[in-house]
């Protein structure tokens, strides 16, 4: 019983904690991801998404940047799950710097 209730408040915590990072989506705006996330526009570069600077960035979302650079909608939530891979792997060195 201890156990479950163990398990039940790490979940809890999990989730939580994964709330408070602000993952990425693919209808976020490219702009905004940018302005929180700096290390994003890496992953976009590397894909051939170059409209980081561009003045749509601030009204084309992540996906519809991708789709008229002729991305599909796989390479879509590559670059998604990319871009929170690192966001969750910076948010794990900050832990482990405060520890």
């Amino acid at each position: 019983m201890v156990d479950e209730k163990e398990n039940k408040q790490e979940l809890n915590l999990e989730n939580k904690e994964e709330k408070e990072l602000e993952l990425v989506t693919k209808e976020m705006l490219i702009g905004e991801v940018v302005q929180k996330h700096r290390e994003a526009a890496f992953v976009m570069m590397q894909y051939g998404l170059h409209c980081i600077g561009c003045a749509v960035s601030a009204f084309e979302s992540v996906e519809e940047g991708c789709l008229a650079h002729g991305m599909d909608e796989e390479t879509v939530d590559k670059i998604i799950d990319e871009i929170n891979k690192l966001i969750r792997e910076e948010s794990n060195d900050k832990k482990i710097e405060k520890s």
